[in-house]
């Protein structure tokens, strides 16, 4: 009986083990070219976020092998790489907007919001694109793993909750009541 209960024991660490093993493996897995093209979609369209729609659809498609990718999204926002890319586009739209304002156009903006829109810095201007940006990708990760709706993504829906920022909170509190569990 005891030498069954030691063998059991040892079977189930063992079990436990190779669980985890596989679990880093799916997690490091590469994720196909569809699966990024699917997941680059999902985070970049706005206009479909109201309920289960074309973006969401082709997120559920590639749903295994880009689960962990959106848990990471979530728990740390976007990658340095993607931050990067962002801030070129930041720093390239700036440039537009200070050659445009130093035109001093005629858009039908009073003196105090021409006044207003000149005071911005650039470093501001930045750094509110930058929040944006992540707390868009944030909440978009939220809303991937509530339809996804795997014992994972609502484990890390739960725990990021619980620490998150009040917009995120309601973001989650919104993504899991449109998208229950079966």
């Amino acid at each position: 009986m005891r030498r069954t209960a030691k063998t059991f024991f040892f079977a189930s660490v063992l079990l436990g083990v190779a669980t985890l093993d596989l679990r880093a493996q799916v997690r490091t897995a590469a994720i196909s070219a569809e699966g990024l093209a699917a997941l680059q979609y999902f985070l970049d369209v706005d206009c479909e976020i109201g309920g289960r729609t074309q973006a969401v659809d082709q997120l559920l498609k590639f749903k295994i092998e880009l689960e962990p990718r959106l848990i990471t999204l979530l728990k740390e926002g976007p990658d340095q790489e993607a931050l990067a890319e962002m801030q070129r586009g930041l720093e390239q739209r700036w440039s537009q907007r200070e050659a445009f304002l130093r035109q001093d156009p005629q858009i039908g903006l009073t003196e105090e919001q021409l006044r207003v829109a000149k005071s911005l810095t650039k470093e501001a201007y930045i750094n509110q694109g930058r929040e944006q940006f992540i707390r868009k990708y944030r909440q978009k990760a939220a809303i991937g793993l509530a339809a996804i709706g795997s014992p994972e993504a609502l484990k890390t829906l739960r725990e990021v909750s619980a620490k998150g920022d009040e917009d995120l909170r309601e973001v989650i509190r919104a993504a899991t009541a449109r998208f229950p569990t079966k």
